[in-house]
């Protein structure tokens, strides 16, 4: 994976001896030239020490939030920083809109922090996953519509019914279920239910998580409830869905998802007409 980090230069030595070969780093102290790369490379992680920004500069010359998110609005983000007001507060701002981890300078345990904060944020992304799986459906929508459902799956815990996504749509839920169909997927209804499971996923995979937690967080009735869900849509158990590899998770979402196999290729597609009402809202 690709690193950018605007970090001096005491801070990129250490982050590079926590990296492996197969990732490559380019770092700079300067705002400038960090900003210039970001613009014309590819980035999937972005290591960041806002206290390097000038001090006393206004949220235009000295935030980093507002050019990451018009930017990179995919990267993973490292904040590498002291803990200071000023670096929190623009922490908060970032995480707004990004996979964002905090690793403190100067902390004792600052290398242990670094390699979990890079072996999380390389790690695979189930939401990226599932839609680069969905992208050829999701481009024949109408840009409002596929705008919704993207943000319903970055965003999982937003999303408790149909009519929230509807809602996000702009259109009835008729009407969403209309579109859906035409572009070989099932209805709004599964869409919620697939949110449920990537929230569902992320929680469980969390330290020390237990299946009745997860199951009372998304707000089922019951634990049987929450694993029949799973098992209907998945066909396996939340405790062999905490094992299971973002990959994998990613593809039998993508697959249940679709009315036929073909409509989850990762490329191609165009605009589309409505046609008939889906089966299920």
């Amino acid at each position: 994976m690709r690193f950018l980090a605007w970090l001096d230069v005491p801070q990129a030595r250490r982050l590079s001896q926590v990296l492996d070969a197969k990732h490559v780093l380019h770092a700079t102290p300067r705002r400038d030239e960090f900003l210039q790369r970001l613009r014309g490379e590819l980035v999937d992680v972005a290591v960041v020490d806002p206290s390097l920004a000038a001090h006393g500069a206004g949220d235009a010359a000295g935030s980093i939030a507002s050019p990451l998110l018009a930017i990179a609005p995919r990267a993973a983000v490292i904040v590498y920083s002291h803990a200071v007001q000023h670096v929190v507060a623009e922490l908060a701002l970032i995480a707004r809109n990004h996979r964002t981890l905090f690793v403190v300078r100067g902390a004792r345990d600052e290398p242990a922090q670094l390699r979990l904060s890079v072996a999380l944020a390389t790690a695979a992304d189930p939401t990226f996953e599932l839609l680069s799986r969905l992208q050829s459906p999701l481009a024949k929508l109408p840009g409002a519509v596929s705008r919704a459902i993207t943000l319903a799956l970055e965003r999982p815990e937003d999303i408790h019914r149909v009519s929230d996504l509807a809602f996000a749509t702009g259109k009835s839920e008729r009407t969403l279920n209309r579109w859906l169909d035409t572009v070989g997927l099932h209805s709004a209804g599964y869409f919620v239910t697939a949110a449920h499971l990537l929230y569902a996923y992320r929680l469980l995979r969390q330290p020390q998580s237990r299946v009745a937690a997860v199951a009372n967080r998304l707000g089922y009735a019951s634990v049987n409830q929450f694993r029949e869900a799973v098992r209907r849509a998945l066909r396996c158990s939340p405790r062999e869905l905490r094992m299971m590899d973002s990959e994998a998770f990613a593809e039998s979402v993508a697959g249940w998802l679709a009315r036929r196999a073909e409509v989850v290729a990762p490329f191609g597609g165009s605009e589309a007409e409505p046609g008939r009402t889906g089966t299920r809202s």
